[in-house]
């Protein structure tokens, strides 16, 4: 099993790949936000909305050994192929940007916000869990040029 090498900073869990399936390990820091999150059906929500790509949650007898450090493991299918924004046209860009808007506005519905996102772009689909985050919010409104466009509350 391979831990991704990009994966080292985030505090909250690890990245590792084996064969064709991805483990995204739920660390301490981040158990009660996961709880939250999934508990609320926010997850799979998300995933049958088409916002998050499908997951299914380890129990210790079905995760991998080497990551029994972790308070869950996710494992989630590889994406095929994985290609950044700087490569691609304005068009896509232009889906990015509208699938972005669609799910911090499906998330804010549900008094949550999401943040470091990553997108497979071969299905369209968010793929990080733990980015949507509960918060407590206070209204707020979103104008442009004066008409209003959505309202939302923030902290």
């Amino acid at each position: 099993m391979n831990q991704k090498p990009g994966s080292f900073r985030d505090p909250f869990g690890y990245i590792f790949e084996q064969n064709d399936f991805i483990f995204r390990t739920i660390l301490s820091p981040a158990k009660k936000q996961y709880e939250e999150i999934r508990d609320e059906g926010l997850i799979q929500e998300s995933v049958e909305q088409g916002f998050l790509i499908e997951s299914e949650e380890l129990t210790s007898s079905t995760a991998p050994a080497e990551l029994n450090e972790a308070e869950y493991v996710i494992k989630h299918k590889k994406i095929p192929f994985i290609s950044y924004p700087y490569e691609w046209s304005f068009y896509q860009l232009k889906i990015a940007a509208f699938h972005h808007l669609k799910f911090e506005l499906f998330l804010l519905d549900r008094g949550a916000l999401r943040e470091d996102i990553f997108i497979d772009y071969t299905e369209e689909n968010f793929i990080k869990i733990l980015s949507q985050k509960n918060k407590i919010l206070r209204k707020t409104q979103v104008s442009l040029s004066g008409r209003k466009i959505f309202e939302f509350s923030r902290i």
